[in-house]
């Protein structure tokens, strides 16, 4: 959505093709919660990538939050596969902070975001 207006494949595709970072068959990685906004790019970019004859995979990060994290990463990977979108699912590990927890997650979301983008040859 571009100032809250729906935009349309035609908009989204020649305002990629103005940053002219894409090549021939283009590889791209949609950070994925499941929410409207990122399943809208996440559209938006298969669309684009497909007619390009590229792929689109969407990355999850599990936060590991809420007691039913794994089960809602479970299910995003379930309707990726439905819509033929590669998907990949991360859990963010380890002790979490006892204040700034927003702050902290956002900090290890981008952090496994770029490994994740590294290891599949994603330019980042």
């Amino acid at each position: 959505m571009t100032g809250g207006t729906p935009i349309s494949d035609a908009a989204f595709a020649a305002a990629l093709a103005r940053l002219a970072l894409f090549e021939k068959n283009p590889r791209v990685a949609v950070a994925w919660s499941g929410g409207g906004d990122s399943t809208s790019l996440l559209a938006l970019a298969q669309a684009w990538a497909s007619a390009r004859g590229g792929s689109v995979t969407a990355f999850h990060i599990d936060h590991g939050l809420r007691a039913n994290s794994a089960d809602e990463a479970a299910a995003l990977g379930a309707k990726a596969a439905a819509l033929g979108i590669a998907f990949e699912s991360r859990r963010w590990t380890g002790d979490k902070p006892s204040s700034g927890v927003m702050a902290a997650a956002r900090d290890a979301r981008m952090t496994l975001l770029e490994e994740m983008c590294a290891a599949a040859g994603i330019w980042h």
